[in-house]
């Protein structure tokens, strides 16, 4: 048999190409039509932020449009022999949840704004109950799922818990980010000293909310650059 003839592409045609700069200014348009759109949604959600901001700032006494808040949680072990060891009470003074409930957070709070409160798993239905009593709706969370070095794992009955939950609730007309800016719900972060949460979490929210008026409620050390800071170790 002799060898299969080749077939040799010719030259394009001038309406190929025509319908190939078509296709590819059809291409760009889209694209330019989607960044558009989405930039449009980013001034959106900004603007709805500075009017919320600028109604926050007037008011006679100072309210937060953002509230960041890390609660004392008092767990009570299955037994206090062996499980008191890595408790949260033997690092710093816990409150029960009844307490941190009537916690007079409404008074500090805008209309419209917004609350960042970490849960433990097993205080997860203490600490939607504490949302709402401040007056927020739950709609969402994140979780921080945690590093350790080494082989280093965490304490738990059915499971080690490597995370932590940091649910979010509204009130008013807070807007969500716009829709492609949005982070991703794991925040992967190294654990440090007990309890203490990742920074990467306080740069999220002031990447959400540049302008709001901020809080930290249970800060330790002095306030974090643009927030004011709450609690017993607060400086």
């Amino acid at each position: 048999m002799g060898r299969p003839p080749i077939f040799k592409r010719g030259a394009m045609t001038d309406a190929e190409r025509q319908r190939r700069r078509r296709r590819k200014a059809k291409r760009e348009k889209g694209i330019a039509a989607r960044k558009a759109e989405r930039d449009e949604r980013i001034a959106r959600v900004a603007s709805r932020e500075t009017a919320i901001s600028a109604r926050i700032i007037a008011m006679p006494i100072k309210r937060y449009g953002v509230v960041y808040a890390d609660c004392e949680w008092s767990f009570e072990p299955y037994s206090r022999v062996t499980g008191m060891s890595r408790a949260a009470d033997n690092h710093y003074p816990t409150s029960p949840t009844r307490m941190i409930m009537e916690r007079d957070v409404p008074s500090i709070c805008a209309p419209d704004s917004i609350l960042y409160l970490w849960a433990t798993v097993p205080m997860l239905l203490d600490a939607l109950a504490v949302m709402a009593r401040w007056g927020f709706t739950y709609k969402s969370h994140a979780i921080w799922f945690k590093q350790r070095p080494g082989n280093g794992r965490g304490t738990g009955y059915w499971f080690t818990g490597e995370h932590e939950l940091l649910l979010v609730g509204t009130k008013g007309k807070v807007p969500a980010p716009a829709m492609g800016t949005q982070s991703r719900s794991v925040i992967i972060a190294p654990v440090g000293a007990h309890s203490a949460k990742p920074d990467a979490v306080l740069e999220m929210i002031e990447r959400y909310h540049p302008t709001l008026p901020k809080i930290e409620l249970n800060r330790r050390g002095p306030a974090r650059a643009g927030w004011d800071a709450w609690g017993n170790e607060a400086e």
